[in-house]
């Protein structure tokens, strides 16, 4: 199948060309009044377009980007609740930077063991004075069953503490962190 004829000059061979040499890894072509060699930047900088320029643009510092910072805790294997309002899971708070017109995505996966079934499993999201967000899994199987439950939320970063909180109905309720059974905490900050 033909391409008409369209594209047929791409691939020729060239044996001249007119414009300036590249000579170094990096450079490219650029034009004012002319073909022009545009030299490679310095590290970390960026191509910027700068109509004051001869070519139209100048390489400079980069600037304007976002500052994006996780965190991540591990509650402690093996902790336990009988609570059935919500409290703070040991090893299970994080402190959010300050940062001006920032805002944090927070997840919290836990693998949660209840030693009677049925019960009413919580976890939930705390932060400005207030649980956020909660989620309730009902266990109905065997109490030797783990249960994995998550919630997501999302906060300014204003300096304040975020808490990963717990609570069940009945019985005992043991949280599970180690190699077959995910339970964490994290924040991804962006500002």
């Amino acid at each position: 199948m033909g391409n008409g004829g369209l594209i047929s000059g791409a691939f020729a061979s060239q044996t001249s060309h007119t414009g300036t040499e590249l000579t170094t890894k990096g450079d490219i072509h650029g034009y004012g009044s002319s073909n022009t060699r545009v030299p490679i930047g310095a590290n970390d900088t960026v191509l910027t377009a700068a109509s004051g320029e001869s070519l139209g643009l100048k390489w400079a510092a980069a600037s304007g980007g976002a500052t994006v910072t996780t965190q991540t805790t591990v509650p402690t294997n093996g902790s336990t609740t009988t609570s059935s309002s919500h409290v703070t899971i040991p090893n299970g708070t994080i402190t959010l930077p300050s940062r001006t017109n920032g805002f944090c995505f927070i997840s919290a996966i836990a693998s949660l063991q209840p030693s009677a079934v049925p019960a009413n499993c919580k976890l939930g999201i705390y932060f400005n004075s207030a649980l956020q967000v909660t989620q309730t899994l009902r266990a109905t199987a065997g109490a030797s069953n783990e249960f994995a439950n998550s919630v997501t939320s999302t906060d300014s970063l204003d300096g304040g503490d975020i808490e990963v909180q717990w609570a069940i109905n009945t019985g005992t309720l043991t949280l599970v962190a180690d190699a077959a059974n995910s339970s964490s905490f994290q924040t991804f900050e962006v500002s």
